[in-house]
C-alpha cells in the first residue's frame, strides 16, 4: 500500500519529534506500507524555512530575548499571511484553500504525491493546542484527504486541547470525515469522543514507545562529525528538564532561571546527582547557563536521540514538562514529576502511567520546590 506521510519532524531540534516520526516510519514500513513522500509542515510555514529566518536563529542563538521578540513579530506577520499564501485560519477557508491546490497554484508537488497515494497518514505529534497554524494546517490536510481526495486518512499520534473556540470549531467539523483519528492519551478522546463519528476515535498510544535506538543510522540523518556533549553520570541520578510552555510568542516573556535554580538547590538536599537536560533547542537557552552556575552536567538538544533515551530511561526520577521525555524515559521505568506544558499532554501523561493528578507550573516551579522535592523523593 502506498503511503503519503505529512507532518515529518525528524529535522526538527526535539528528541521526541525525531523519536516518533522515526518509530511511525518504522511501524508503516514494518505493516507493509511503501512510503512514497513524506512532507513537513515547516514547508507550508513559509517564514520558519526562509534563508533570512534560519540565518537569524543562528544569530541569536544566545540572545533570548531578542530572538523571543523577533519570533513573536514574526509569529504575527504569519496570521496575516492569508489564503493566497498558503495560511489558513478558520474552517470556512478551507474550501478556498483546497481550491487553490486542486486548480494549481500551490503545493503541486505534495498534491500529486497525495493523489497516488492509497493512504495518508498524519503525525499528530500533540499539534493541536490554542489557535496554532500547525494544528490547522494538520485539520486541513485530514480535511482535503478525506473531503477532497476521498483517500483512507489516518491521524496519528493525536492529542487535542481544543480549549481555543476556533480550534474546536474546526475539529468538529473535520473530525467526522477522518477514517481513523488514533489518539496518543486517553485524557483527550474521552474529553473529545462526542466529536467522533462511526466511532473513529481510538486510543492507539504513541509511536514513540516503539522507539529504538538503532532507528538513528536507519532513519535520522546526522552529521558525521558530530560531538557528544562530554558528561559524566553517577549510578544514580536525577533529570531536571525543560517545558514546552516557555519561550512561546504568545506567551509571557519569562525565563525563570532563577525559580529553576531554588528548585534544584532544594533537589541537591537528596544527595544524588541531578543533571539537566534541553529534550528541544529551546530548552538549551535557560539549562545550559544554569548548569554552568551550579557545576551540574547538562545534555543538550544536540544531542542523539539514542544517547538521550539511554540516559531518560536509566534515571531515578524526571522532572519535566515535555512528553515524550516522559515517553522515552517511561520505556525503562523512569516516573516523572510533570511539569505544566502548552496542552494538558503532560495531564494524560499522568493518567496513563499513574503519576497523579498534580501537573506543577514550569514557571513558578520555586513555588512548588516542597511538594516537588517529596514527590521526587518518593519516587527514587
Amino acid at each position: 500500500m502506498k503511503v503519503y506521510l505529512c507532518h515529518d519532524t525528524r529535522e526538527q531540534v526535539n528528541w521526541g519529534c525525531k523519536a516518533t516520526t522515526s518509530s511511525l516510519i518504522d511501524l508503516i514500513i514494518s505493516h507493509g506500507g511503501k512510503i512514497i513522500y513524506k512532507s513537513e509542515l515547516s514547508k507550508f510555514q513559509t517564514l520558519k524555512v526562509s534563508s533570512s529566518f534560519n540565518f537569524l536563529k543562528k544569530f541569536l542563538k544566545y540572545d533570548s530575548t531578542l530572538r523571543y521578540l523577533i519570533r513573536k513579530f514574526l509569529w504575527n506577520i504569519q496570521k496575516r499571511g492569508g489564503i493566497k499564501s498558503g495560511y489558513v485560519w478558520k474552517y470556512n477557508q478551507f474550501q478556498k484553500l483546497a481550491e487553490l491546490i486542486t486548480g494549481g497554484f500551490i503545493y503541486q508537488e505534495e498534491y500529486s504525491k497525495m493523489q497516488e497515494a492509497d493512504m495518508i497518514i498524519i503525525n499528530g505529534e500533540g499539534s493541536i493546542y490554542r489557535n496554532e497554524l500547525k494544528g490547522i494546517l494538520i485539520f486541513f490536510f485530514a480535511y482535503f484527504a478525506s473531503s477532497h481526495l476521498n483517500k483512507i486518512c489516518i491521524l496519528a499520534n493525536h492529542h487535542a486541547d481544543l480549549s481555543h473556540p476556533n480550534m474546536y470549531d474546526i475539529a468538529k467539523n473535520v473530525y467526522p470525515t477522518i477514517a481513523k483519528v488514533v489518539f496518543r492519551d486517553p485524557l483527550s478522546m474521552e474529553k473529545y469522543l462526542k466529536l467522533s463519528n462511526n466511532n473513529n476515535f481510538i486510543y492507539g498510544g504513541d509511536a514513540a514507545f516503539k522507539y529504538k535506538c538503532e532507528f538513528d543510522n536507519k532513519y535520522l540523518n546526522y552529521d558525521s562529525n558530530v560531538n557528544e556533549f562530554k558528561y559524566k553520570l553517577d549510578n544514580r541520578y536525577i533529570l531536571v528538564g525543560g517545558s514546552s510552555l516557555l519561550m512561546r510568542p504568545d506567551e509571557k516573556i519569562i525565563w525563570p532561571i532563577n525559580n529553576y535554580k531554588i528548585l534544584i538547590e532544594k533537589l541537591l538536599s537528596l544527595n544524588i546527582q541531578i543533571v539537566l537536560i534541553a529534550a528541544d533547542s529551546t530548552d538549551d537557552f535557560f539549562l545550559n547557563p544554569i548548569s554552568k552556575d551550579l557545576g551540574l552536567n547538562f545534555i543538550p538538544s544536540s544531542t542523539k536521540v539514542s544517547t538521550a533515551y539511554n540516559i531518560l530511561k536509566s534515571a531515578r526520577c524526571l522532572i519535566t514538562g515535555r512528553w515524550h521525555s516522559g515517553v522515552l524515559a517511561s520505556i525503562g521505568g523512569t516516573p516523572v514529576v510533570a511539569l505544566s506544558s502548552n496542552s494538558k499532554k503532560m495531564e494524560g501523561l499522568n493518567k496513563i502511567f499513574g503519576f497523579g493528578d498534580v501537573v506543577y507550573d514550569a514557571f513558578n516551579v520555586n513555588k512548588h520546590a516542597n511538594e516537588i522535592f517529596f514527590k521526587t523523593k518518593n519516587f527514587i
